[in-house]
């Protein structure tokens, strides 16, 4: 490899700010934060540019093979459905876009979110997926694989193990 995609906020300091683990301050914060976007940059450091822009954090970049990359973002803007009522919340989707950033398309459609995407040694991407449907309450995130054009989506294991009770960090 010769470049590196990455996730990254331009904070105003060093420090979080005020109220960032008050779930009640998220909808403040989102106005008010620079959210997450993908960027790139050469392996020696050089070349840094912005891929991603817009009101909706960006994040946990992947190259697929057709030079595109795959990411999670809010942009779905969907709400978790066990939240409460003073929480603004979003759930991610998965997303792809060509190396400029300026055609982005959603690649999974999830009201409960899907996260941490890697692209397979096969070309699929593997990421984890929270989902309520024929599950307990705990039993919540698996894997899924989903082909680059959006099509195949499907859970490994189809979801009936209870050991872990949640996965991530999905790799070949």
């Amino acid at each position: 490899g010769t470049r590196i995609v990455f996730g990254y906020a331009k904070a105003k300091s060093d420090k979080p700010p005020a109220g960032w683990l008050d779930r009640t301050q998220s909808y403040r914060l989102r106005r008010t934060e620079e959210p997450i976007h993908i960027f790139e940059v050469n392996l020696d450091g050089t070349g840094l540019r912005q891929i991603t822009s817009g009101e909706w954090s960006d994040l946990d970049p992947t190259y697929l093979p057709s030079g595109e990359m795959a990411f999670t973002s809010e942009r779905c803007a969907y709400s978790l459905q066990c939240n409460e009522l003073d929480k603004d919340e979003t759930s991610c989707n998965l997303y792809v876009t060509d190396p400029s950033g300026q055609h982005v398309r959603q690649l999974t459609i999830n009201k409960d979110g899907d996260y941490l995407p890697h692209t397979f040694a096969n070309g699929l991407i593997g990421y984890t997926r929270w989902e309520y449907h024929e599950r307990s309450w705990a039993f919540i995130q698996s894997i899924w694989t989903v082909r680059p054009d959006g099509t195949q989506a499907d859970a490994i294991f189809k979801q009936h193990f209870v050991n872990p009770w949640s996965l991530e960090d999905v790799r070949s």
